[in-house]
Formats: C-alpha cells, sequence, structure tokens
C-alpha cells in the first residue's frame, strides 16, 4: 500500500503530469462505461469524497481503472443511504452487503 500512496504522492506534486493525462483522456473522445448503482439517496453529503476514496481503494489493491470506478461508484451509492457523510459506513455489516453482494 505504502508504493501506491508513494505514487499517488508523486503525480500530486507534479501537475504537468495530471495535465498530460487529462489532454490524453480528452483526445480519447471515450463515452463513459461505468454503470451507476441504482439507489433512492437519503443524503448525498460527501458522495464524491466516497467516490474517491472507493476510486483509490481499489486502485492501491491493483484493480484496472474501470473496476476502480465501478467500486468508486458503488461507494457514492452507499454513502447516500443513510444522513450524514459517513453515517452508511458505520455498520460493517451493511457495508459488506452493499459493496459485495455476491461474497
Amino acid at each position: 500500500m505504502e508504493s501506491g500512496a508513494a505514487t499517488l504522492r508523486e503525480i500530486h506534486s507534479q501537475p504537468e503530469v495530471w495535465g498530460r493525462c487529462l489532454n490524453t483522456l480528452d483526445k480519447l473522445d471515450l463515452e463513459p462505461l461505468v454503470p451507476a448503482a441504482s439507489v433512492t439517496p437519503i443524503d448525498t453529503i460527501g458522495a464524491g469524497d466516497s467516490f474517491n476514496a472507493g476510486f483509490l481503494a481499489a486502485y492501491l489493491l491493483g484493480e484496472a481503472p474501470d473496476a476502480c470506478a465501478v467500486f468508486g461508484n458503488r461507494a457514492t451509492a452507499l454513502s447516500t443511504l443513510r444522513p450524514g457523510g459517513t453515517e452508511s459506513f458505520r455498520d460493517p455489516g451493511f457495508v459488506r452487503e452493499f459493496l459485495f453482494p455476491h461474497g
């Protein structure tokens, strides 16, 4: 995990790297292919932070970018199911059931 954190620190410290990545992605003209989880949100506070956390968690585990985005989307959806930015994450059984529905 430390190597992933070191990579993120290195990239973050080099804004020109971010610019090249964004420029390359923009030229690819890709359509979003990552499905959103269908939920009825209670509160969207913290949803963006939850996406970032889910995406980075999957990334640090070595997942492909599309799988990271899927996990980020699921973390976002989960975060909206209870009031407040973190309440949905306080019940480990609820988190496990929602994020890993098939075991």
